[in-house]
Parts: structure tokens; C-alpha cells; sequence
């Protein structure tokens, strides 16, 4: 059985919450009404300051379209293969699989709302320009991916898996400068 660190899930859990209730752009009163929760409830949650009951604590997930399969791995603070995820990314792209992609890419998502990895985001950028290549869309959604790379004075194991998944989306000018 794994060792749960209460605290430190409820702490994860109660950013997350607040993450995305301001990507959102709800404020608190709108997700009280919206939850039937009261503010100083939710407010004093997304603090740290106390814990919500369950039938809040899934009002709340309701209201801000988070599932609650989506809290495990905040429970179990487990970590996320970046690499993983850009090469399973990589083969979904090989073989046109834009559900695939798309799979990625909500996983992608997850991560850039918790704020758990920033290159979340170039991950799910470079997944939103493949499939809008194989759908045969233009897109500048490469483009601060591109960027970030070109600017790199050397490569970590994550930029290089990065290069290979985004090959088909560099200029010509970019692929030159990265080589």
C-alpha cells in the first residue's frame, strides 16, 4: 500500500484547485455560487487553511470541469516521464493518430495547470502545431517552441526529444541555427 502524505496532497490539491479557477478567469464569489459552497469556504481551502467535506470538494471539482480521476496522481504526488510522454506523442504523430495526440496533449494540459513542469507547455504547443499540420492548417503554435530551442546553448535530453517530435515544424532557418 502506498504511503499517502495527507498534507502534502491537500496543499497540491488545494493550488490546483485555485489554478484553475484563475485560468479560468472565475472568481471566487462566481465558483461559490456556481459550487454552493460558500467564498470563506473556498477561500480558506485554496489557502491551506482548512479541508472541505467531500460533497464540496466534488461541487467544487464540478463547477471547474476537473474530473476526479484527475486528483490521483496529486494524491500520490506521482511524477510524470516527460520524455515518455513526447516520444508516445512522436509515435501517435508517426502514424497520424490525432486522437492520440489528443490524449497527449489533455495530459500535457493537466500538467501546465497544476504548474507541475513548464515544459508541459512547449509539449503541448508542439502537439497543438502537429495536429493542425496533419490536418493541414497552418499554426503558430510552434513558434515560441521554436524560439525557446533556437536559444538553447546546449540541449538536455528533454530539448533533443523535443527537436525529433517538432522535426517536420522547424524553418529551415531554425533547423540551420539548432545544428
Amino acid at each position: 500500500m502506498e504511503y499517502i502524505d495527507i498534507k502534502k496532497s491537500i496543499k497540491n490539491i488545494s493550488r490546483l484547485i485555485k489554478n484553475v479557477r484563475l485560468s479560468q478567469g472565475i472568481s471566487i464569489g462566481e465558483l461559490s455560487k456556481k459550487s454552493d459552497v460558500s467564498k470563506s469556504t473556498i477561500s480558506k481551502f485554496e489557502s491551506g487553511e482548512t479541508v472541505v467535506n467531500l460533497f464540496n470538494f466534488i461541487q467544487i471539482l464540478n463547477s471547474l470541469g476537473i474530473k476526479l480521476s484527475e486528483i490521483e496522481y496529486l494524491i500520490y504526488d506521482k511524477s510524470v516521464d516527460l520524455i515518455q510522454m513526447i516520444e508516445e506523442a512522436k509515435q501517435y504523430y508517426d502514424y497520424k493518430n490525432i486522437n492520440g495526440l489528443n490524449l497527449i496533449l489533455e495530459q500535457a494540459d493537466d500538467l501546465q495547470m497544476e504548474g507541475k513542469y513548464i515544459q508541459a507547455n512547449y509539449i503541448a504547443r508542439t502537439i497543438h502545431a502537429l495536429i493542425d499540420h496533419l490536418m493541414h492548417q497552418p499554426s503558430k503554435a510552434f513558434n515560441s517552441v521554436s524560439k525557446y530551442l533556437v536559444a538553447q546553448n546546449y540541449f538536455t535530453d528533454f530539448d533533443i526529444t523535443l527537436i525529433k517530435l517538432g522535426l517536420d515544424l522547424f524553418s529551415e532557418n531554425d533547423l540551420k541555427i539548432i545544428k
